[in-house]
C-alpha cells in the first residue's frame, strides 16, 4: 500500500510538471507572433533579423542613430532605435508600408525611408519576411491549442470510462487525434525555429554577393530574443508531447488492466 501512494504521488507531481509547461508554450507563441507589430514596451525588441545602414541617416547625421528595419514574422520595425515605429506587414508591398508609416513618422523620418535607398531596403527586409514562414508557427500554434482540447475531452472520458468501462473506444480516438495535434504542433515549432534560423546565416553570408552593391554596406544581424523564445517553445512542446504520450500510455493501460480484471472476476463468478 505504501508503494502504490508513492507511485500515486509521483504521478501527481509529474502529471502537475507536464501541465505547467502548457503556460510557458503559449506565452512563447504569442510574443514570437507579435514581434515587430506594434509599439508596445519590449514588442520592437522581439524580432527574426534587422537591416542597418549606416549611409541612412535623416539631415541631422551627426546627431541621429542608424537607420533600421527590424523584421518579425507579421511586422515590421523602422527608424531609429529607440525611436521605432512598428506595423504589421503580411501582405503588404512596399508601397503600402510607406504609406502606413507615414502616419507614424515625421517627415524627416519619411523621407529618409521614402529615398531610393530606404525604398531599396525596406522591398528586401518585406522579401525576406516571406521566407520566414509565418505560417509555419501559426499552424504550430493552433495546432497546440487542438491538442489542449483534445486533452480535456480525454480528462473528461477517463472520468467517464471509469464508470463505463466498455466506452473506452470513443477515449481512444481521442487519445490518437491528442498525439497527432501535439506531435505536429511540436514538428512545425522546430521547422518553424530551424527555418528563421538558417534564413538569419543565410542572409548574412550572401549580403556582399547577392545582395545589390547599392546596399553592401547594409549590416544584417539575427534577432537573439525571438529566435531564444523559438527554440524554448520547440523544446518545451517536446517535453510536453512527451510528457502526455506517457502519461495516456500509462492511463491505457491502467484501463486495460482494470477491464481484464473485472472480465476475470465475472468469469470466476460465472463458473
Amino acid at each position: 500500500m505504501g508503494l502504490l501512494y508513492r507511485e500515486d504521488g509521483l504521478n501527481i507531481k509529474f502529471r502537475i510538471a507536464i501541465y505547467m509547461l502548457i503556460i510557458p508554450i503559449l506565452i512563447f507563441y504569442v510574443l514570437a507572433a507579435v514581434g515587430c507589430v506594434s509599439n508596445s514596451a519590449g514588442i520592437p525588441n522581439i524580432f527574426i533579423f534587422t537591416f542597418r545602414d549606416p549611409q541612412l541617416r535623416s539631415s541631422e547625421a551627426s546627431k541621429q542613430p542608424v537607420f533600421e528595419l527590424r523584421v518579425g514574422y507579421f511586422g515590421l520595425c523602422a527608424g531609429a532605435f529607440p525611436d521605432l515605429a512598428c506595423i504589421t506587414s503580411l501582405g503588404s508591398d512596399t508601397e503600402q508600408m510607406l504609406k502606413r508609416f507615414s502616419l507614424n513618422f515625421n517627415a524627416d523620418r519619411l523621407s529618409t525611408l521614402s529615398s531610393p535607398r530606404g525604398k531599396y531596403l525596406l522591398k528586401i527586409a518585406l522579401d525576406n519576411q516571406s521566407n520566414t514562414m509565418p505560417f509555419v508557427l501559426l499552424a504550430g500554434g493552433i495546432l497546440f491549442l487542438f491538442g489542449l482540447i483534445s486533452v480535456l475531452l480525454l480528462q473528461f472520458e477517463e472520468k467517464r470510462v471509469q464508470r463505463k468501462p466498455n466506452a473506452a473506444r470513443k477515449m481512444t480516438v481521442l487519445k490518437r487525434l491528442m498525439l497527432c495535434f501535439v506531435w505536429t504542433s511540436t514538428a512545425c515549432a522546430f521547422a518553424a525555429s530551424f527555418s528563421t534560423t538558417q534564413l538569419a546565416r543565410i542572409i548574412q553570408r550572401t549580403n556582399t554577393s547577392s545582395i545589390s552593391v547599392f546596399l553592401q554596406s547594409i549590416i544584417i544581424e539575427p534577432g537573439a530574443g525571438l529566435h531564444a523564445l523559438q527554440w524554448l517553445a520547440a523544446s518545451c512542446c517536446f517535453l510536453f508531447s512527451t510528457g502526455i504520450s506517457s502519461i495516456f500510455m500509462a492511463t491505457g493501460d491502467h484501463q486495460r488492466l482494470a477491464s481484464k480484471g473485472t472480465l476475470d472476476s465475472n468469469h470466476i463468478a460465472d463458473f
